[in-house]
């Protein structure tokens, strides 16, 4: 009786933990797009600075590696919110695989 009652409960567990990383990750999914975009002119500066200093041959070098021309450096929102998304990510629920961390 014991066993199944453990059984069961770590299966609630389980999908409790499950529903928190998704409901997590939707918010972040949703949350991302307003906090990558910058406010202010330090994308604009950065990419002046970078245009002046290596006449063009970096924003070349970019394109090759990201596919886009332009530097986008994150946003202090960004970089917390890629933080935070790692943080949910490692957290070890009992119960809960490894590969079911991420909906799999």
């Amino acid at each position: 009786m014991k066993d199944s009652r453990k059984i069961k409960e770590k299966s609630e567990l389980s999908e409790r933990a499950k529903a928190f990383r998704q409901t997590c990750q939707a918010a972040i999914d949703k949350a991302r797009p307003e906090l990558e975009r910058h406010r202010g002119l330090k994308e604009i500066l950065t990419n002046l600075a970078i245009a002046l200093v290596t006449l063009g041959v970096a924003f070349l070098v970019n394109y090759a590696i990201t596919g886009r021309f332009f530097f986008h450096p994150a946003t202090a929102s960004e970089k917390i919110l890629n933080k935070t998304s790692k943080a949910i990510d490692e957290i070890d629920f009992p119960g809960l695989e490894q590969g079911a961390k991420k909906g799999v």
